[in-house]
């Protein structure tokens, strides 16, 4: 079987896709100027030599970063499992940040950002973590526990009608077209 060359905006393609994933997307960056660019993406996406060559360009990315699936999976759970309670202590008004030196690195993994503002009647210390909540949706939506539900329906949220063909017996001859009913769908007579 003769192996398929990549075209230069195929190359495009595959280097935007592998932005963010996005196949419409990378197809509109690579200056793909059609109507429907996520159905020509869908298709280009299908085509063996395209799925290839996007797999290969991971697997060698994986390989220069070193970094897996498992490791992105272990920092999402790192996440959105943390307490607050392993980097400060409250009680009333009282607000401490324990050291950062003495935190765990499952503990240290949630914390984003420390900042300390100090003005003349004193100061604060803020403290921003991570998105806990988006950390579990990612997890969430990898271990399959999110399911999109589609629902297709007809005019008014009625069920959708069977499709219909329109095929001529009798009078009309070969070829000969059926009557149309009021929807502009042809009907058997």
């Amino acid at each position: 079987m003769k192996k398929q060359r990549i075209t230069p905006m195929q190359a495009r393609f595959i280097d935007e896709y592998l932005i963010d994933l996005n196949a419409t997307q990378a197809m509109i960056r690579a200056g793909y100027r059609g109507k429907r660019p996520d159905v020509y993406a869908a298709k280009l996406m299908a085509k063996p030599h395209i799925k290839a060559a996007i797999q290969q360009r991971m697997d060698r990315r994986q390989a220069r970063t070193e970094i897996t699936q498992d490791m992105v999976i272990a920092e999402l759970a790192r996440i959105g499992f943390s307490d607050q309670r392993r980097v400060m202590k409250w009680k009333g008004n009282s607000v401490e940040l324990l050291d950062s030196e003495t935190l765990s690195d499952d503990a240290a993994a949630m914390v984003q950002e420390v900042s300390k503002t100090e003005t003349l009647n004193g100061g604060s210390i803020k403290l921003k973590s991570y998105d806990k909540v988006k950390a579990l949706e990612l997890l969430g939506s990898h271990l399959g526990m999110w399911k999109t539900k589609h629902e297709h329906s007809g005019p008014g949220g009625k069920p959708l009608a069977p499709p219909m063909i329109g095929i001529t017996f009798g009078d009309g001859g070969p070829g000969a077209k059926a009557p149309a009913n009021d929807e502009g769908v042809e009907t058997s007579t």
